[in-house]
Order: structure tokens, then sequence, then C-alpha cells
């Protein structure tokens, strides 16, 4: 759980290109990305 979060959080801020074999448990884990993405939101 927390690998998918590593690997979105570091995607988010920059392109991120070992991301892409994640992105097929993106879906799986779609809820828990969520959290984390509104987390990153909230911090500066």
């Amino acid at each position: 759980m927390t690998l998918v979060a590593h690997g979105v959080l570091p995607a988010l801020g920059m392109p991120a290109l070992p991301t892409y074999p994640s992105l097929p448990v993106l879906p799986l884990q779609h809820e828990e990305v969520h959290l984390s993405t509104a987390q990153v939101t909230t911090s500066p």
C-alpha cells in the first residue's frame, strides 16, 4: 500500500517514469491513492 503512495507522490511532483509498472496497481488501490493525493494537495 505504501509502495503505491510512494510511487504516486513523486509522480505528482515529478515525472516518475518507474511509476509506469505501478499503473495497473493504481485502480486497485484507487481509494488509497485518492487519500494520499488529498494530503499532497493540502500540504504546501
